[in-house]
């Protein structure tokens, strides 16, 4: 704190203190359904698997950077997996970065990291006071094994409390 203070001393009009613009509070909220489909084993039905989620938190640009808000998968079948990851970064322009990705695993259990697809959303910028939406889709075109994923949500960014 001390080469702060003294950095600031040292350079006339300088101010520890963030912009006004850069002190407003952001609300985002993500909310949806990811679900995923896995068809027919050798000795196995078919069967499908959803999973609802919604997450809401606060960002200001004290701690601006790309991070990783929500992480959200699903099983079907006990082989073929689901995964939603939601990436947000916050401009100083006050506007949000989204960068979503759908991954879909298969393999003898859940747990499995067999990439059989993925699918890398449209980065979107959201400006402050907007919504958008999104459908994701991934599916396995390997012989006999017809698996998918689908994701729908949607991102909400507006002014939180003290914005």
């Amino acid at each position: 704190m001390a080469a702060t203070a003294l950095l600031a001393a040292s350079i006339p009009f300088a101010s520890a203190a963030q912009p006004a613009a850069a002190a407003n509070s952001h609300s985002v909220t993500l909310s949806g359904t990811i679900e995923v489909y896995e068809c027919c084993g050798f000795l196995s039905d078919s069967d499908t698997q959803r999973r609802d989620f919604e997450v809401s938190f606060l960002l200001n640009h004290a701690g601006a950077g790309q991070r990783t808000v929500l992480k959200a998968s699903v099983c079907a079948g006990g082989e073929a997996r689901g995964e939603l990851r939601v990436g947000v970064n916050l401009q100083g322009s006050e506007v949000l970065v989204t960068r979503p990705t759908l991954r879909l695993f298969e393999g003898s259990d859940c747990d499995n990291f067999d990439l059989d697809d993925q699918h890398i959303g449209e980065v979107r910028n959201l400006p402050l006071g907007t919504a958008q939406t999104w459908v994701l889709f991934a599916a396995n075109t390997e012989f006999h094994s017809s698996d998918t994923a689908t994701a729908w949500f949607s991102v909400i960014h507006k002014t939180g409390p003290g914005g």
